[in-house]
């Protein structure tokens, strides 16, 4: 067994070196072992792409492909049997002649969801499961609730001062520091789109740039009721789709499109749907308060992250509240991050 959790928990660390480049696919990774050797492995690299089955044999090399059908493929995630952007990955494994598959999860798509490893088993292949990671850290969680809850997986960040506040109400404030900032861009180039609301638009001006890391920058979200945020703020002066949800208009203007949402106690799920029809895999919500305490409130997040400082700020506007407990898991200098996973599976 623990030469199986090895090799699984192998298969999960190739599965996120794409994080950021695949969503809304799941991460998967895969190793094929063949007496204790592993002959070939890959994961599943970008949207569209090779899954990682596919990957994973075609790195076996040519003295050691003989050897395929005696060996047992490790998969991170059910296989796939349905055709998609690519060939379904359960007829790829039996053409090769594979006996023996261990994976770490069922994949909830609709389309699979156990019935991936029923086909193998009508095939004659052996199946077992053996989970390696716990929720939090599944590399499928981001799948799963896109697939299952028919919304982005979503994550929600904020940055406070040691008194509870996240800013003063009158104009911008600073609270991380340089190595946090670093945190939350590397964050951001792995989601797919980033929210704020417009009064954070109105008082800070992001850009939401991952300028600090490499990676891509992400789809940016805007929500606007009343188109109260001009187009001369910074928000909409970066390159990249930007999307605004409000009561009023749909229209597109360049890389700017409009989107009419009905002002009902539902905005927040018709907005959630909408970006979950247009292939947001992985939402972050930036803020600001307001937003945040909306997406809290209707329990409409999967990981929140806190980036508590050492400044004070005494008063202005208070950080969300009815959160409850965070876990400690990172200080860089004086910042602690904060971090709470709720499993909604």
């Amino acid at each position: 067994m623990k030469a199986v959790y090895y090799y699984l928990k192998r298969c999960s660390d190739l599965s996120k070196s794409s994080l950021g480049g695949v969503s809304p696919n799941p991460l998967v990774g895969a190793l094929i072992v063949y007496n204790q050797r592993i002959i070939g492995e890959g994961f599943h690299k970008i949207y569209g792409g090779p899954h990682a089955e596919v990957n994973a044999f075609n790195s076996v090399s040519l003295e050691d492909r003989k050897l395929i059908p005696f060996a047992t493929l490790f998969v991170s995630l059910e296989p796939c049997n349905f055709f998609g952007k690519t060939p379904p990955c359960t007829e790829l494994i039996i053409n090769y002649g594979v006996k023996n598959i261990t994976i770490s999860d069922i994949d909830f798509t609709p389309e699979v969801n156990g019935n991936g490893l029923n086909y193998l088993n009508v095939n004659g292949i052996q199946t077992d499961i053996v989970n390696v990671e716990k929720p939090e850290f599944s590399p499928i969680r981001f799948r799963n609730v896109y697939a299952k809850l028919k919304r982005p997986y979503i994550v929600v960040k904020y940055a406070s001062s040691i008194d509870g506040y996240i800013g003063n109400g009158v104009n911008s404030v600073k609270l991380s520091n340089p190595l946090s900032d670093r945190f939350v861009h590397l964050m951001r180039s792995h989601v797919d789109a980033i929210l704020i609301g417009k009064n954070t638009a109105l008082s800070d001006s992001p850009k939401l740039t991952t300028r600090l890391v490499p990676g891509k920058s992400s789809m940016k979200i805007l929500i606007d009721p009343h188109l109260s945020v001009p187009l001369s703020n910074d928000f909409f002066k970066t390159p990249g789709r930007i999307i605004v949800y409000n009561y009023f208009s749909d229209s597109i203007s360049g890389n700017i499109q409009l989107i009419k949402i009905k002002n009902d106690s539902n905005f927040l799920h018709n907005l959630l749907f909408d970006l979950h029809q247009k292939n947001i895999g992985i939402l972050l919500v930036e803020g600001g308060s307001k937003t945040i305490q909306e997406f809290v409130d209707n329990e409409l997040y999967d990981e929140i992250y806190e980036i508590q400082t050492k400044k004070i700020l005494r008063n202005g506007i208070k950080k969300p509240s009815k959160i409850g407990e965070m876990q400690i898991i990172h200080r860089f200098r004086g910042d602690v991050i904060l971090k709470k996973f709720i499993n909604r599976l």
